[in-house]
């Protein structure tokens, strides 16, 4: 294992570890049947701690995001078979989990944090109360119902990035493995042509 495949899976542990976290405000809006004031202001007291961090809180997230990308991105440099395979379905699933974040997540955040900016509440993913869709109204504030269907979406959201992450973990278990029996195969080969050449030699001596 390389140090860029350590970029990868110290980065997806690092957001492993983030979702798990997450999984205690998830987890009761997702599976226990229905979303109770309760867990809702737990979600939204979660959420907007995340996106009121420091900046170096911030900085630090989007920086081990990137370095996971790096770490595909840069062993595919070789292009080698395996890399057309694992590689590249590593990368599909990298940046699934990434654009699910930046066009989901992000703007989910953003709408919370700003329940009264029609700039980030269009740019939302929710579902829209009938109020809302009627003409005119499209700049109303957040209201409760559309809060919760904010955070819910959001751990939606986790889910499938965990998904996607794990994917890209087995992609990556794969590559390994993939080299690692090539590698076997060769020292075989090499092994069969050492000894074949050894008993040619034997045979001249003889004669």
């Amino acid at each position: 294992m390389g140090f860029r495949t350590g970029f990868v899976l110290a980065s997806i542990s690092f957001l492993y570890g983030v979702m798990f976290i997450a999984s205690r405000v998830d987890y009761p809006l997702l599976f226990q049947g229905r979303a109770t004031p309760e867990a809702v202001d737990r979600a939204q007291e979660f959420y907007l701690s995340i996106y009121q961090a420091p900046i170096t809180v911030t900085a630090l997230f989007h920086a081990v995001i990137g370095l996971g990308l790096l770490g595909i991105l840069t062993k595919m440099h070789r292009w080698t078979e395996n890399d057309q395979y694992f590689g590249l379905g590593s990368v599909a699933l990298y940046v699934g989990a990434l654009v699910m974040y930046l066009c989901i997540t992000l703007p989910n955040l953003r709408a919370l944090a700003y329940p009264n900016d029609p700039y980030y509440i269009i740019r939302g993913v929710f579902e829209a109360s009938p109020t809302r869709l009627q003409e005119g109204n499209e700049s109303m504030p957040l209201i409760q119902r559309e809060q919760i269907s904010l955070v819910q979406v959001m751990a939606a959201t986790n889910v499938i990035n965990a998904a996607l992450l794990a994917g890209v973990l087995l992609f990556q278990g794969g590559e390994w493995y993939a080299i690692r029996k090539d590698r076997q195969l060769e020292e075989k080969v090499r092994l069969q042509q050492a000894a074949q050449l050894e008993g040619q030699r034997s045979d001249k001596k003889k004669n």
